[in-house]
């Protein structure tokens, strides 16, 4: 692997990381923020504007990431294939996941300086899609990132997603005001929805040989691989490589030559 290889690599999976942790951070803000958490004997440290700087911040790594991505070697990613869904030669169907959240995200971004012409109650239903953003990017993360598999990364998410889940089923049970009521069939309908994506992990990302199916048996996801024949990309990993730490749900693709080895593992 190049140099250039590796650094590119490795800010993509950390950028992506430190933007899904703070993209957490800024949901689990914004629900705490509707359920007015605040004591009286301490200052507000739960308020808007810090909501809306976490938010801005994981933006920023958001970009980082997708940058890096886009310049690391390995993959050879066109703008096209970075910014259109579907067009990836590498994992199409999880990168669109990606894309679509990125596309959401700004949508809401813009809501932000458009709240004055839209009124209050029409931002605020715009503002739910945060949720559908934090679920595409979770997806994006578990289907395309090297580190799924790994115990930290595999914790980091589900530490995410448990906190998240958490907050919201409170929110949705505990009405904060008398026009407010309880939503239990919403709080049933998460809970199926979170139980059908853990069941969904371990028995996809979880499991070896996912990188050839996520790749439609196509390949590695190196650009050209599957023009190669399957012998040619029976290259075992060094021993540099097997032992670095592996790449981040979010930066989020296989380890350059862990995807070798991983298409050789499928092939036998």
């Amino acid at each position: 692997m190049s140099v250039w290889g590796q650094v590119t690599w490795d800010i993509a999976r950390s950028g992506g990381f430190v933007g899904y942790g703070l993209l957490t951070l800024a949901v689990a803000l914004g629900l705490a923020l509707s359920m007015q958490w605040h004591a009286p004997r301490w200052p507000r440290l739960i308020n808007s504007e810090l909501h809306n700087f976490v938010t801005l911040l994981s933006f920023v790594f958001i970009v980082i990431h997708v940058l890096a991505v886009w310049l690391d070697p390995f993959t050879a990613f066109g703008w096209s294939e970075v910014f259109i869904p579907f067009a990836s030669h590498y994992r199409a169907v999880w990168m669109a996941f990606g894309i679509v959240a990125l596309y959401l995200g700004l949508a809401l971004a813009a809501s932000v300086w458009l709240r004055p012409y839209i009124g209050y109650e029409w931002w605020r239903r715009l503002h739910v899609l945060t949720l559908v953003v934090y679920l595409l990017v979770t997806v994006h993360g578990l289907a395309t990132g090297s580190d799924t598999r790994t115990i930290w990364g595999a914790a980091i998410y589900a530490l995410s997603c448990l906190c998240v889940a958490a907050l919201l089923w409170m929110r949705l049970l505990v009405p904060v005001g008398p026009q407010q009521r309880r939503h239990p069939v919403w709080v049933g309908i998460t809970g199926l929805a979170l139980f059908i994506g853990v069941v969904a992990t371990v028995l996809g990302p979880m499991r070896a040989g996912w990188n050839s199916v996520a790749n439609g048996n196509s390949g590695s996801g190196q650009r050209g691989s599957s023009l190669t024949s399957p012998a040619s990309q029976r290259i075992a990993p060094t021993s540099a490589t097997a032992t670095s730490t592996p790449s981040a749900t979010h930066s989020m693709h296989e380890t350059h030559s862990n995807h070798d080895a991983d298409e050789a593992s499928d092939g036998d």
